[in-house]
């Protein structure tokens, strides 16, 4: 409303409020006209997408077009002010694609990567109180289910405070049973129950097995609709979506061993009962982990209302059958199909194999990378640093080379050798030449050492021959197996992860040791490497490896840049991907100018450009050349030095940077390429395949930077006098302009050239001066040694070009 009703902005919305869009692609385009007008009137937009999971849902159902989000996305990062697109989903994008296929799934995936996204999760004891608020019963609750709930807590283990807060919310759940009320928080959170199932779906329902079904057959007030209850409704309802789903590997292996046990009711001591504590362990062992419920003797014993004799004697008979079995390191009781196979037997044996601590960190070989955002929003360059683990010092030198192999700047590392002192780790750091390495010692050291050992044990059974081959006969044994070890190496990286998360970092530039977000301290790295990387922000071509379609522009623009530098954009029509490339790399840049008489050129003046950065790059590799005066110097040379620190620009990014350099020093350096001979020859202009080469094959190129003398010059300024006259049109006295017609008429002159020793009346030493003169133009391969060295030689065997009065005389 006070947008609405503000003076100034009233009669633009009314003007919009009238407008009624088509579809979803007017409608961003009424949004952008909207946002253009408002754009000096207000200082952001927010944009809220309430539901915008049924949007999606809409658009699969009716087969439609997703990219109209895609097209939000990039309207939205175009504004020239703060635009905030909110939308609210229950699940990712690509979730909402199912059923239409994995590709059509990795489309909506690559849709969702333009957005950024904020999780939110609804805490269990949240939950509780939604759904002690959504049941209404007149009947006020007894004192059964007040030590049911007392029961249940105690089981859990809640302290005194949670237990205040949490006991009367689970008073008011009944008649579902408390443990049924906490465990619907985690299962509405699974993939398969979200979208259109939800905790209120599961409330209202009227499906088979369902808790309304429930309350109209039953009369026991004391009756609870316990996780038994909730294993039949969603096997009656929900079967096939959660075999479908990252749960279906567990459901499936618990739905056939409760089938299994079903068939012996009445046989072995096998009761009702029986299969009841069944379903309530597979429920708690699929979806109570993210309650932190576990199937213990104290939760089972409350969860089938029951003594611990009766449960006692239940998991006795059912562990005699190999349906259950006890997991020490989780202190619960777990689904279980027997096997011949001991995988705990089998990690022990292992387990005693390994002796050396380094030896099992160092075939560990954890990679994660964080990437320097801070230093990629201000430069555009993304930059990344490996975190490695080590056993000790030793092992520094060979992560950090590994690190710069796989492209990344540095290296964040924990050291676990717990006798490593923090004056070692600084002594470390300060022996290195950049600020590229951060060291840290942990107290979960021998945790780390523990799992990973673990895990290499793992290893070793699972690449041990005879034992694997054993494993594929015995599938259960094979999916425990499995199970240990992704089990296993999750809870080795999310240790790994929390030590990171919670770093205190020894680094070059502090003197003690202090606490850093790693992405902060990657940025800091990076800028103290980088401190003169341009300003590039262009994702299509500012990266070492560009994608195909950004190699085809990258060429597209370069022949542009060759054939079109006098115009304006370099004659690029609409908005291709080069002409994106083009702005941000040389018109936004100021490489490629307009003049005051309107035309379009290439700066000459380095020292004009506004990015400091920009100007100290060119201005070094100007310094690198002169100090190579009249050398070949390769240009995969040059683009080490760029790429390298204190510059490191992108592989993408030189040809084009390169070839803008390189216009504004025509007049002073020569091109050369690669000969099948392996020779460098002369080109006398860059072309198209010179730019084509600068991508592919730097390697293969070449320039000579040069300097004349005042008595060269006026030299090359009678050459140039003479050049025009033969070709017809202005030529600059520089050694390219003025040695390109010369070596270009002679080449065209084949009559004269095969000829000239027979023609008649001409003076005998006049003739072998010109014979001369042909032979070192039709052998011209370097147009600063033809015109300084051979040419004046060819005229006069004893002239100086730095004696003025020789000039004349060549002349």
């Amino acid at each position: 409303m006070a947008v609405s009703e503000h003076s100034h902005l009233k009669p633009i919305i009314n003007t919009y409020c009238m407008k009624n869009p088509a579809d979803e692609y007017e409608l961003v385009a009424m949004w952008n006209e909207l946002f253009c007008a408002l754009s000096s009137k207000i200082d952001g937009v927010f944009i809220f997408a309430d539901e915008m999971g049924k949007m999606l849902d809409h658009i699969n159902k009716n087969k439609g077009d997703m990219h109209v989000f895609q097209e939000i996305g990039e309207r939205v990062t175009r504004m020239d002010f703060p635009v905030l697109f909110l939308g609210l989903l229950h699940q990712t994008f690509s979730e909402y694609a199912k059923g239409r296929g994995s590709k059509k799934e990795e489309e909506w995936a690559k849709i969702q990567g333009r957005y950024c996204d904020l999780l939110y999760n609804v805490t269990t004891d949240e939950t509780v109180s939604i759904i002690s608020s959504s049941i209404k019963s007149d009947i006020e609750p007894n004192e059964y289910q007040k030590e049911l709930v007392e029961r249940v807590v105690d089981a859990l283990g809640c302290d005194n405070a949670r237990k205040s807060i949490v006991s009367p919310r689970l008073i008011a759940t009944a008649p579902l049973h408390p443990l049924t009320a906490i465990i619907l928080g985690p299962l509405a959170k699974r993939s398969f129950s979200q979208n259109e199932r939800s905790t209120f779906g599961f409330l209202n329902s009227n499906e088979p097995a369902s808790f309304n079904l429930f309350l109209k057959s039953t009369t026991d007030v004391n009756a609870r609709y316990s996780l038994a209850h909730l294993w039949d409704y969603l096997d009656a309802n929900l079967q096939f979506v959660i075999t479908n789903s990252r749960d279906g590997r567990g459901w499936m292996m618990a739905s056939d061993i409760i089938q299994r046990i079903e068939r012996l009711v009445g046989s072995n001591g096998i009761t009702a009962d029986s299969i009841r504590l069944v379903k309530t362990i597979a429920i708690i062992n699929l979806f109570g982990r993210a309650a932190l419920v576990f199937a213990n003797e104290s939760v089972l014993s409350a969860a089938m209302q029951c003594s611990y004799q009766e449960l006692t004697d239940m998991i006795g008979l059912l562990s005699a059958l190999s349906v259950v079995t006890y997991r020490k390191h989780q202190n619960s009781w777990e689904i279980f199909e027997g096997s011949d196979i001991n995988i705990n037997e089998l990690l022990s044996k292992m387990l005693s194999q390994v002796d050396s601590d380094s030896k099992v960190i160092e075939s560990l070989d954890y990679s994660e990378y964080v990437m320097a955002k801070g230093h990629y929003h201000e430069s555009g360059t993304i930059r990344w640093v490996k975190q490695s683990v080590i056993f000790d010092l030793d092992g520094v030198e060979g992560v950090v080379k590994r690190a710069k192999r796989e492209g990344a700047f540095g290296c964040f590392v924990v050291v676990l050798d717990p006798h490593v002192t923090d004056k070692e780790l600084r002594e470390t750091v300060l022996k290195r030449e950049r600020e590229d390495l951060a060291l840290m010692t942990t107290s979960h050291s021998e945790d780390i050492i523990e799992l990973a050992r673990d895990v290499y044990a793992l290893e070793l059974i699972k690449h041990d021959k005879v034992i694997s081959t054993a494993l594929q006969a015995d599938r259960v044994a094979a999916k425990e197996f499995e199970y240990r070890y992704i089990y296993t190496q999750n809870l080795l990286r999310e240790k790994i992860s929390l030590v990171f998360r919670n770093a205190i970092w020894v680094t070059k530039t502090e003197n003690d040791k202090k606490f850093y977000q790693i992405s902060f301290l990657a940025k800091c790295m990076a800028d103290d490497i980088y401190k003169y990387t341009p300003k590039i922000h262009n994702e299509i071509i500012n990266r070492n490896k560009i994608s195909a379609s950004a190699v085809s522009a990258t060429k597209k623009l370069l022949e542009a840049m060759i054939n079109h530098g006098s115009v304006a954009g370099l004659g690029i029509d609409g908005f291709p991907p080069e002409k994106a490339i083009y702005m941000s790399l040389l018109r936004d840049t100021g490489l490629h100018w307009q003049a005051k008489d309107n035309c379009w050129s290439w700066l000459q003046d380095h020292s004009t450009l506004k990015d400091e950065c920009l100007k100290e790059m060119f201005s070094a590799i100007t310094e690198h050349l002169r100090s190579k005066k009249g050398e070949f110097i390769s240009i995969a040379d040059i683009r080490d030095i760029w790429t390298e620190e204190p510059y490191g620009i992108t592989k993408g990014v030189f040809p084009i940077l390169f070839m803008a350099y390189s216009f504004a020093l025509r007049s002073q350096i020569a091109f050369y390429e690669k000969a099948i001979s392996s020779e460098l020859e002369y080109l006398p202009e860059v072309d198209v395949e010179y730019a084509y080469k600068l991508q592919k094959s730097p390697e293969d190129l070449a320039i000579k930077y040069f300097e004349v003398s005042n008595g060269e010059q006026d030299w090359l300024n009678k050459l140039a006098a003479i050049s025009s006259e033969l070709s017809g049109r202005k030529i600059n006295p520089n050694f390219i302009e003025i040695s390109t017609p010369l070596v270009t008429i002679i080449h065209g002159q084949l009559n004269w050239v095969k000829h000239i020793h027979t023609y008649e009346g001409v003076d005998s030493d006049l003739n072998k001066v010109c014979r001369n003169v042909r032979d070192v133009l039709l052998r011209a391969n370097d147009p600063l040694r033809l015109l300084i060295v051979d040419l004046p030689h060819a005229l006069d065997p004893d002239c100086k070009l730095n004696d003025e009065a020789d000039i004349p005389h060549l002349i």
